[in-house]
């Protein structure tokens, strides 16, 4: 964890580095992730400019917006991952947008995004939903709707994959929106977190259908970010749990 300071030193790092940053941001409840380079930072603020996009959608934020950043910063081969929130200061019709300089920065270790396989014989089940979404006051919330189980296959801090059964056939296709909840170990306390769909594919022998899934919006809230570390020591329990049984 980065304090005070440390957080801008950082960010006046990666402004100089050229290092481009990727945003995270809600509208009318679903998640968006976008590139921006940024173009300056004072004490207070550090200043961007989305990259061309893709998708002819143009981004829309407001004054005063709450928004996750996450950087890949480090050297050589590897890097780690820099989390941290902030809100909207001023954004204009050209893509140019300022930022509050946040007052705590978190680090994400590299490996932490490396996928780990669930072991068979761990039998983690997940439930998912369409329209998973955080209310007002940052509680996890679950929009009503069918519920579909499925057998988590593998995880990472930055996405998982699921298989279910392929009778009747999963409704999702990719960007869609959902809801994950499961308990990673019996002893645990459940996870839930916003997710989107990255592919959805069948299986060698036709009877699963494999649901691949991006994480997303965790770095925008303190409430996110606590989710992230969870993720995290997940991740490494896992990969304990797969070396010794090896």
């Amino acid at each position: 964890m980065l304090h005070g300071t440390k957080s801008r030193e950082i960010l006046q790092s990666v402004f100089e580095q050229k290092i481009p940053i990727q945003l995270s941001y809600q509208t009318q409840r679903n998640w968006h992730r976008v590139r921006m380079s940024l173009t300056g930072i004072d004490d207070n603020r550090f200043y961007g400019k989305f990259s061309p996009q893709k998708k002819t959608e143009p981004v829309r934020l407001e004054t005063d917006q709450p928004v996750g950043v996450s950087i890949k910063y480090g050297f050589g081969g590897g890097y780690d991952k820099l989390v941290f929130g902030t809100i909207v200061i001023k954004a204009d019709d050209n893509g140019a947008v300022s930022f509050a300089v946040p007052e705590e920065t978190e680090i994400v270790p590299r490996r932490s995004y490396f996928r780990v396989p669930v072991l068979e014989f761990m039998k983690v089940n997940v439930e998912f939903r369409h329209r998973y979404c955080t209310s007002e006051d940052g509680q996890a919330t679950i929009a009503a709707g069918p519920r579909w189980e499925g057998n988590l296959i593998d995880i990472s801090a930055g996405g998982l994959q699921i298989a279910v059964d392929a009778e009747p056939k999963p409704d999702f296709n990719k960007g869609d929106a959902v809801g994950i909840r499961f308990r990673p170990m019996p002893d645990e306390a459940e996870l839930m977190f916003n997710a989107q769909v990255s592919n959805v594919l069948p299986t060698a022998d036709e009877k699963s259908i494999c649901i691949g899934l991006e994480i997303v919006g965790l770095e925008a809230s303190p409430e996110g970010r606590l989710i992230l570390q969870r993720l995290c020591n997940v991740v490494d329990e896992y990969h304990r749990i797969s070396k010794g049984a090896d």
